[in-house]
């Protein structure tokens, strides 16, 4: 009987109900015929962790204490988001070794949530705005995103485990919805243009929240591909990798936000509208890419049927 390489550690997220092995980005490298569970009687509830997190931004929101208090939440969250993965592991998780690289996984959000779909709504929605209104937007909406994607996160792996849905079907969702999403960017290019433009909604900071962080910044499929990634990983210095990526695409749709205005008057608007179509077609092509690997793990199609 051949024995697992490496064992699966005490920072494991369970694999979905139905005991399949969670592999999306992993390859089995070896396994182990008796049940592999991981240890974790030290480990706190997450729903208690999430909610008295969740409660301490209440209470922050309510009594206004600003941006610092907004980033000790954000610090709080990603606690729980660790420690939400301490739970046992179930039988046939074996250890496993990256397919995806840091990079890859860098494109993928840079894709789903970074930058470039930001600069126009930014830029219509603060068209009347002040320049220090602009800023207060840009950073409030830099703070939402980041504590919006870190709850999601942690909500995203509970749910898995406790709805017992499989990780194909969360591959399948987060396909079809970049598929529907991309495929409506590009054919936008096609419809007639309307008579008269709408004109620029009044500014206030109540739009960072909506349009700004929902569904601007923080997209249905980008929040997907983040559990996805989370749930396929059992190295929490993975997760702390893949953290530290969404924080970078974070930061950048930050400078992005901040200088919007003089990047549209640098690169003009046809420039903007060319790279949104390159990207609409990288969202389609992707989401299609991801379809097929959502049939190969559930056998469908054949894993080496598609590059």
């Amino acid at each position: 009987m051949e024995e697992a390489k490496q064992t699966p550690s005490a920072g494991q997220l369970p694999v979905n109900g139905s005991g399949q092995v969670r592999h999306l980005f992993w390859r089995s490298e070896g396994r182990k015929d008796g049940q592999s569970v991981a240890t974790s009687k030290d480990s706190c509830s997450i729903d208690d962790l999430l909610s008295g997190t969740l409660g301490r931004l209440r209470r922050v929101l309510a009594e206004g204490t600003g941006m610092a208090g907004a980033a000790m939440v954000l610090c709080a969250l990603l606690a729980a988001s660790a420690a939400g993965s301490q739970v046992p592991a179930l039988p046939g998780s074996g250890a496993r070794r990256a397919v995806l690289g840091l990079g890859e996984i860098f494109t993928i959000f840079f894709i789903m949530l970074g930058p470039i779909k930001i600069i126009p709504v930014f830029v219509n929605m603060t068209a009347n705005a002040s320049e220090r209104l602009r800023r207060q937007l840009a950073w409030r909406g830099f703070l939402l995103s980041c504590i919006a994607l870190v709850v999601a996160s942690v909500l995203g792996q509970v749910m898995l485990v406790k709805w017992k849905i499989s990780l194909a079907a969360l591959i399948m969702a987060l396909g079809v919805v970049l598929f529907l999403v991309a495929l409506r960017i590009v054919l936008s290019v096609y419809e007639k243009e309307k008579s008269a433009a709408a004109p620029p909604p009044s500014p206030s900071l109540e739009m960072a929240a909506s349009p700004l962080t929902f569904p601007t910044i923080v997209t249905p499929y980008g929040t997907a591909a983040l559990i996805v990634l989370l749930a396929a990983t059992t190295d929490i210095g993975r997760q702390v990798s893949i953290f530290g990526l969404v924080l970078g695409v974070m930061i950048i749709n930050l400078l992005t936000m901040l200088y919007a205005h003089q990047i549209l008057r640098w690169i003009g608007k046809t420039a903007l509208q060319i790279l949104g179509a390159v990207l609409g077609i990288l969202q389609v092509a992707l989401s299609i890419q991801i379809i097929f690997l959502a049939l190969s793990r559930i056998g469908v199609i054949a894993p080496g049927s598609f590059p």
